[in-house]
């Protein structure tokens, strides 16, 4: 089983997990839930991804530097960029075709972190970015059936 692989495992197996046992519709212990369930989601992804790829060991919400991310060969996607790092001021960017928009992972991203997860986007920080170089080391997030993972 390659990176890209684990990566989706992972994706699917930490969705599950939290939309089975961990989510509730009371938005009061909703917050209770998310803490408890990001201390499980540290061990799985640490078993499922990094001790079997022998990946350095990094907390899942920071900057993975060794899973590389990027996209399909898919013309004209439009991904969301924190232009004002950790501001949340998200602005779109048109991706033409070849581009080679590399980020360096660091979560699975849905935009209301108490609903139902689907884990939608993946969320990393730009490390190439040659249509815009001036995003290079902002954070950013692409649906993650675009996404491929590799080594870095």
């Amino acid at each position: 089983m390659n990176l890209n692989d684990r990566m989706i495992q992972f994706r699917l197996a930490s969705r599950n997990l939290y939309n089975t046992f961990f989510y509730t519709a009371s938005r009061d212990e909703a917050v209770d839930a998310e803490e408890r369930y990001s201390n499980v989601l540290e061990a799985l992804f640490l078993n499922m991804v990094s001790y079997p790829e022998k990946l350095q060991e990094v907390s899942y919400y920071e900057t993975q530097s060794s899973i590389e991310v990027l996209l399909k060969n898919e013309p004209h996607r439009i991904y969301f960029v924190d232009v004002e790092t950790n501001q949340g001021n998200w602005e779109t960017f048109k991706i033409s075709k070849n581009n080679m928009l590399r980020l360096s992972f660091k979560y699975f991203f849905d935009w209301d972190d108490l609903a139902i997860k689907d884990n939608r986007y993946v969320r990393g920080i730009i490390i190439s970015f040659p249509e815009n170089e001036e995003l290079v080391g902002k954070a950013a997030l692409i649906e993650a059936n675009d996404a491929i993972f590799q080594k870095a």
